[in-house]
């Protein structure tokens, strides 16, 4: 065993791994143990006004969790001179060996200095680097218990030996195993605090509080749930050592639970059941938890959505918070009721639910090689990201690719306006370029070369994290991990592809739209001028800025020419980034979403043949540049389902903001209105839809007295954010969207 004070939090993954390693243990089961010990080490955490225990919380200087092997570079404030010499002690041994500098250090031996400095351009995108997000199975675990999981891995370790496994698979399972005791020690050191806490209460109501969670931490610290409330808090606490990622189908996997309760129907049951619901919203809104997702489809096609989905879209009206991030499916065959209850919420103004359309992306995925019954057991986690719950490990996202600013390199022969570097492939000058084709011509080879070059950075990533920092828990969690004896770093779950995002599509598409019409069509200029132009930031040409801004035709206005030519974009990416292959051992796919990156996209791009000035946002979803959708809300969504949706796989986002007026939870007619359109957009065929309820004028009044507006929730870009809390620009671009009325 390591010394006494390895259960000191702060050093606890640090001196547990350096006593496993003097213990002549491997790399994987170092790692397990140094995290199961750093569980162990944490202080349980059980409250009177709760009924759920445990609280997420590591101090330890280095950790294993999402980002892969990290180290912490701040230190806490309350330790002692002599804690505070052996942290920096403990950062300078780690620091080299973190995932963050195996990377960093990986990247200059397998590119050449022109593929680093190309990588290195701001806007251009990224690749790899991020650890992603999961949904784990939570449905064995919550039926057979930790001990179950515990029995079963030490059988496949044993006859993993008996069958002649090699050391790397022995070293994982017994890292993995580790783990696993290590999640049953947590939850029961709750027990354990709960019962200390009953025997010092003097009101019987605290004893009998503190009673019940300490049986029911007890039982689940070994054994499956009997009730629901056993189920959801073995969820939390499965939850809270997943660092409150995303918990997928939870009125799926917990609807068994509710049910099983006898002698009432389901209303009853969910009415009795809310106590412990609630309380798990609530902490599900203290941690900033990730995504929730309800309803869908069942495995052979039928209507999903349960009480459990209900209750659930319940909790946020009554919370209406920015957490948890709540999506639900919808298809052909869903409840209308559960239509009209969704439109009701987002009334409320929090921007949740997002709404999915199972029409569309259960196709993507079965092209994807997903069989049909898995692809309808898909869930969104962290922000719209698309995973298999229990199956998959699909990058989450892997990397991101900036359209925008390939058109400036395609207009620039490769070269960025910006930084002066050659980012892209050397192509042809714009005074050679005759034709709008010859320019997409240019664009496509940027596009492509852009792709290749960012997922083979995300595939070095792969590698990297694979070898330094194996997630074994989630790994616990993920068919067929276990069975396969491999970490889902490295290609152990069932479904290993990746995910990269793309940006820019409206204002690409309306550059393009502009020089068609301008350069090729009208001859106001030459291709060479225009470029000139955007060189001096439209400096003395301001009558040529004000005549694209007002006559060049806008995506997001349902006009077919701009519209196909966004479409064309699209597939452009797609195409290329669909043939490549993730080292983990699947395909690469995508979607859009720009998260909180748009304006700072928008920062370090040159001026745009869409209209933009130099530094101003782009687009921040597959809808229109800000404020460029003028034809109203139909309009719009019918260019939004003009792209081609179905190649994505990763959530293809669209923001749609609509005026307080027009969407109303107490104006049924406005109700029915919102649910028809957002039902007409799944019809064309749209994937996604996240919805804003506030104008200009409210948001406006938060920038100028945050204190008076602390509580005005925003959607952002695939999650929902406080506004007030937003940084300057990203706010601006927020009031920026285009304000409908239905």
């Amino acid at each position: 065993m390591p010394p006494a004070n390895a259960t000191d939090a702060v050093f606890s993954f640090t001196r547990a791994h350096a006593w496993a390693e003097a213990q002549g243990m491997r790399h994987d089961e170092a790692l397990g143990w140094a995290w199961a010990e750093e569980w162990r080490a944490r202080a349980p955490v059980v409250v009177r006004d709760c009924l759920l225990a445990g609280m997420p919380g590591s101090r330890s200087i280095v950790r294993m969790g999402v980002g892969g092997l990290t180290c912490e570079g701040e230190l806490p404030a309350d330790l002692s001179g002599a804690e505070m010499d052996e942290a920096r002690a403990a950062i300078a041994l780690w620091t080299p060996r973190t995932t963050s500098a195996r990377f960093a250090e990986a990247i200059r031996e397998r590119f050449t200095p022109e593929e680093r400095e190309a990588m290195d351009e701001p806007s251009f995108g990224w690749g790899g680097g991020w650890g992603g997000h999961a949904i784990l199975g939570y449905e064995e675990p919550l039926r057979n218990g930790i001990g179950a999981l515990v029995a079963r891995l030490e059988a496949a370790e044993e006859a993993a030996r008996s069958g002649g496994a090699d050391d790397a698979e022995m070293d994982w399972r017994r890292g993995a195993l580790h783990v696993a005791r290590g999640i049953g020690d947590f939850i029961a050191a709750h027990a354990d605090r709960a019962e200390a806490l009953a025997a010092e209460a003097d009101h019987p109501d605290d004893v009998r509080h503190y009673a019940e969670v300490a049986r029911t931490c007890r039982h689940v610290s070994r054994l499956g749930a009997r009730d629901i409330r056993e189920a959801v808090q073995l969820l939390w606490m499965l939850h809270v050592l997943d660092e409150t990622d995303s918990p997928g189908r939870i009125d799926q996997f917990l609807y068994p639970f509710l049910a099983a309760e006898r002698g009432k129907d389901d209303a009853q049951r969910a009415a009795s059941a809310m106590p412990v619901l609630d309380a798990l919203w609530g902490r599900f809104v203290a941690c900033r938890s990730w995504n929730v997702c309800l309803g869908g489809q069942t495995a052979d096609g039928r209507d999903a959505a349960n009480a459990l989905s209900f209750a659930f879209l319940d909790l946020q009206a009554k919370h209406c918070r920015e957490a948890p991030n709540l999506s639900v499916r919808l298809f052909s065959g869903s409840d209308p009721a559960l239509r009209r209850r969704c439109t009701e919420v987002i009334a409320l103004g929090a921007g949740m639910p997002a709404l999915y359309n199972d029409d569309t992306l259960v196709p993507a995925l079965t092209d994807l090689g997903i069989p049909l019954e898995h692809a309808r057991n898909y869930a969104m986690n962290g922000c719209m990201q698309v995973d298999i719950q229990g199956m998959s490990h699909m990058g989450l996202e892997d990397g991101e690719l900036n359209l925008a600013k390939c058109l400036e390199l395609a207009l620039h022969e490769g070269r960025s306006p910006v930084s002066g570097r050659q980012v892209g492939p050397k192509t042809a000058p714009v005074a050679s370029i005759a034709s709008l084709g010859e320019l997409k011509e240019q664009l496509r080879l940027q596009i492509e070369h852009a792709t290749r070059l960012l997922t083979r950075r995300a595939n070095l990533f792969q590698e990297v994290i694979a070898a330094s920092a194996p997630h074994l828990y989630r790994s616990l969690f993920l068919a067929d991990c276990v069975g396969r004896g491999q970490d889902m770093k490295r290609g152990g779950a069932l479904y290993n592809h990746g995910q990269f995002l793309t940006e820019g599509v409206a204002n690409t598409a309306d550059a393009l739209a502009a020089i068609q019409r301008l350069v090729f069509m009208e001859r106001a200029l030459s291709l060479s001028g225009l470029v000139e132009a955007l060189d001096r930031d439209w400096a003395g040409d301001e009558p040529l800025l004000q005549r694209i801004r007002t006559c060049a035709p806008r995506f997001g206005n349902d006009l077919p020419e701009v519209d196909a030519l966004a479409s064309e974009v699209v597939r452009w990416y797609f195409d290329c980034l669909n043939t490549l292959t993730t080292w983990r051992g699947g395909r690469y796919s995508g979607g859009l979403c720009t998260f909180t990156r748009a304006p700072g996209y928008g920062k370090h791009l040159a001026a745009g043949a869409d209209g933009r000035r130099a530094g101003e946002t782009v687009a921040d979803s597959c809808g229109a540049a800000p404020g460029r959708d003028r034809g109203g809300p139909t309009a719009l969504l019918r260019s939004a389902a003009h792209l081609p949706q179905r190649l994505a796989t990763s959530g293809f986002c669209l923001n749609l903001k609509l005026s307080p007026s027009s969407l109303r939870p107490d104006d049924p007619g406005s109700i029915d209105r919102a649910t028809a359109l957002f039902a007409g957009y799944f019809g064309l065929g749209g994937q996604q839809l996240q919805v804003n309820v506030v104008d200009a004028a409210a948001l406006r009044a938060a920038q100028a007295d945050p204190q008076a507006h602390a509580g005005l929730i925003v959607r952002v870009g695939g999650f929902s954010a406080r506004f007030v809390a937003l940084e300057r620009d990203l706010q601006e671009a927020i009031i920026a969207r285009t304000e409908h009325g239905l």
